[in-house]
């Protein structure tokens, strides 16, 4: 297997996951209320158990051209995620009026989202990382569908969404126009940081994450 590839083994486990949970749900409704929590679960054990040999034996890893960071503080990052969704997962209970299944898939994108914002080391990356996350967090407010305030909840969360991803991008513009760049590590020029547009750019970025 490719070198960079398998320093993403969690997250490719997690990609097939939902692959398969989506095939599951669309050809074997009968037994979709238990094969999310099956999937879900045994993803989780698996993911647990990689993260946990990669934090004893990984070193410090730029991959994909320094766009992916592979270091113990997103493997860190990864496991309690991992843990806190196993939990979850335990602790959810199967019933028909909530369709569990297709909360955990929306989850899995969740857990999906937070692995590339914990290894993100370009502005790119961290926007892909953001906005998985965010496009299931809009599912999961809005996921009890007999609810008029979760449907209302969910379109204003994602009106709002789409107003903090511009404003984002925005900022991450300006700061491709000053370094050339996107990568953290290039961002050593301290006479354009301290300039009057690097900190309008931070500006808005931090603006478009604090949505």
């Amino acid at each position: 297997m490719n070198v960079e590839l398998s320093l993403i083994i969690p997250e490719i486990i997690i990609a097939s996951a939902i692959c398969l949970l989506i095939l599951v749900n669309s050809f074997f409704s009968p037994a979709r209320q238990y094969s999310g929590l099956i999937i879900g679960t045994l993803t989780m054990i698996i993911c647990i158990l990689i993260s946990i040999l990669f934090l004893l034996n990984i070193t410090t890893t730029n991959i994909f051209n320094d766009h992916y960071r592979i270091d113990h503080l997103a493997m860190g990052l990864k496991l309690v995620s991992y843990i806190t969704s196993l939990i979850i997962f335990i602790g959810t209970k199967t019933n028909k009026e909530n369709a569990n299944s297709e909360l955990i898939l929306i989850e899995l994108f969740a857990i999906l989202g937070i692995n590339i914002l914990a290894s993100a080391n370009n502005l790119l990356t961290l926007y892909l990382g953001l906005e998985t996350l965010t496009l299931s967090m809009y599912g999961l407010v809005a996921s009890k569908r007999s609810s008029e305030a979760a449907t209302e909840s969910a379109m204003k969360f994602f009106i709002l969404g789409a107003i903090a991803s511009a404003i984002f991008l925005y900022g991450v513009s300006f700061i491709y126009g000053l370094h050339g760049t996107l990568t953290f590590g290039d961002f050593n020029d301290v006479t354009i940081n301290n300039s009057i547009e690097m900190q309008l750019a931070l500006a808005f970025i931090i603006c478009g994450i604090a949505f």
